[in-house]
C-alpha cells in the first residue's frame, strides 16, 4: 500500500492514524502466501478462545481480506460462527 497524500489519509480513521500508519515500513520488505497470513490469523483468533470474537473495522475490504485469507488456510468454516464483523468503526473515531 502506498500512501502518497493527503487525499489518501482523507477518510482513514484515527486508530489506524495513529496507531497502525506509523507501523509501516518497520519490518523490511517481506512477501508470503494468503494461506500463510490465513493460518497465521486463523491460529491466532483460535488462541482467543471460543467467545464469540468482535472485529471492528473501517473498511470493507478490510472483512473482504480477512475473509479471504481466513478461507484460503481453512479456518474461515470453523471462525465465521464466532466472529462478529458487522460492526464498523466509523471514519475518524
Amino acid at each position: 500500500m502506498e500512501l502518497t497524500g493527503a487525499e489518501h489519509l482523507a477518510n482513514v480513521a484515527t486508530f489506524a492514524l495513529d496507531t497502525v500508519i506509523p507501523q509501516f515500513g518497520l519490518v523490511g520488505y517481506q512477501e508470503t502466501s494468503l494461506i500463510n497470513i490465513g493460518s497465521r490469523a486463523g491460529a491466532w483468533l483460535l488462541g482467543l478462545g471460543e467467545a464469540p470474537i468482535t472485529v471492528r473495522f473501517d473498511c470493507r475490504a478490510d472483512v473482504v481480506l480477512l475473509e479471504t485469507v481466513l478461507s484460503s488456510a481453512g479456518f474461515w468454516t470453523e471462525l465465521r460462527s464466532v466472529l462478529n464483523i458487522a460492526t464498523y468503526i466509523t471514519p475518524h473515531n
